[in-house]
């Protein structure tokens, strides 16, 4: 590595960010680890998002910005991630920002462990304030061989309803490039849902040392309520079924049959969401959601992406509607909702 080589890529894609692009630029640019690059990624936005992100690479030489036609997020990532100069990269969501020793923690635990991921905790800031810190399920500590193994079995679903091993998330983690970018490429840029998953997922399967960091929780993700990971998507089932084709593949490519049950539990709980909240506050009634329900199975046979789930595992209320949709019956789904507590709990859960 030369003396002006980065060590680390910090790839930010951008859409309609004007308002969150400075504090979230500022952020990585602050950072007490200062061999880094940060290449920002314009996502066909309308907005000034370009022209700010352009006003800090006039002052600092290592912001790179693209600006390029929208294509989604994975299109954007690995626009950003086939321009990196470093053997490290990382990813920052232009809506949310970062404390200032993230990256010194995180790659000197790289070069102390030889690891090929490392992941952080974050935190999550709602709009009233309100603080809620993540941390991973698993210890902190060094993961390879036989405990690698089962984390790995468990990235999806890790036996609780629902919860995984990790948090499948890009931003809180650092990768060698090596590592993610083949993923990156592989990855269909029409997926529009579950992005992250996509690729961050076969990523981990495929390294050989993984380092948690238990107490560090750096990353700032900022709860935005009208995006789509917070809101209805009429598309959402389109997107799912895009999802699972995706991940279904590389299960299948490596045969793996715990990560691929593991799989039929992910898309239970996204499945469950996605017909739930299709009824915020009761505004589509039973019966439609019945029959769209059986739309949803002549098109895309939902109930198999759930065939080898247990539903022994998931609480009452959870299991009737879970065996509902497993049956595939827009019908039973209808006549559960009517019944007294279901309906009100899909209104208030959407």
């Amino acid at each position: 590595m030369t003396q002006n080589q980065p060590a680390l890529s910090v790839v930010v894609a951008a859409y309609q960010s004007e308002a969150t692009i400075a504090e979230c630029m500022e952020s990585i640019l602050g950072q007490t680890f200062r061999a880094l690059e940060l290449i920002v990624v314009d996502d066909g936005s309308k907005d000034a998002t370009a022209e700010i992100a352009r006003t800090y690479a006039q002052k600092d030489d290592r912001v790179r910005v693209i600006v390029q036609e929208n294509a989604g997020s994975i299109a954007a990532r690995r626009a950003g991630t086939d321009l990196a100069a470093a053997p490290w990269v990382t990813y920052v969501d232009a809506d949310d920002w970062i404390d200032a020793d993230m990256y010194a923690v995180m790659m000197q635990e790289a070069a102390d462990k030889d690891a090929d991921v490392v992941a952080c905790g974050f935190v999550r800031e709602y709009p009233d304030g309100r603080q809620e810190i993540y941390r991973d399920p698993l210890p902190g500590g060094v993961y390879e061989g036989e405990a690698l193994a089962k984390v790995k079995e468990t990235l999806l679903f890790n036996g609780t309803f629902y919860a995984t091993s990790m948090a499948p998330a890009y931003w809180n983690k650092i990768f060698k490039k090596d590592r993610i970018a083949p993923f990156l490429k592989d990855a269909d840029a029409q997926i529009r849902m579950g992005e992250d998953v996509a690729v961050t997922v076969p990523t981990l399967l495929h390294a050989d040392r993984i380092v948690i960091l238990g107490d560090h929780t750096p990353y700032h993700y900022r709860i935005v309520p009208q995006s789509m990971s917070h809101g209805y998507d009429s598309l959402y089932f389109v997107r799912m079924d895009a999802l699972h084709t995706h991940l279904r593949r590389i299960v299948d490519r490596r045969g793996l049959p715990k990560e691929a049950q593991a799989l039929s539990y992910y898309m239970l709980f996204l499945l469950m969401h996605g017909v739930e909240s299709a009824a915020p506050m009761g505004a589509i009634g039973p019966f439609m959601i019945g029959r769209m329900y059986d739309a949803l199975e002549e098109k895309y046979g939902c109930s198999g992406w759930i065939a080898d789930t247990d539903l022994s595992v998931l609480n009452p209320q959870d299991r009737r509607i879970a065996q509902i949709l497993k049956n595939g019956s827009g019908r039973g789904l209808a006549a559960a909702i009517l019944k007294k507590g279901l309906h009100h709990r899909l209104s208030r859960r959407g």
